[in-house]
């Protein structure tokens, strides 16, 4: 760890790991969000389009 004068390493590198965790879990989470977002806007659009052409069929 540069920058720190700590006798606890062991529990630094176990706070950082646990931050680092935390981080990958947030990131995951974001991208299921936005692939979430991706498929209803998906269906939204194809419900939109069926409903036309079946109107205008």
């Amino acid at each position: 760890m540069r920058g720190y004068r700590s006798s606890n390493l062991a529990a630094m590198r176990q706070g950082e790991a646990r931050h680092r965790a935390h981080g990958r879990a947030v990131v995951g989470y974001h991208r299921l969000r936005w692939l979430a977002l991706a498929l209803l806007s998906l269906a939204a659009v194809l419900i939109v389009a069926w409903l036309l052409l079946s109107l205008g069929a």
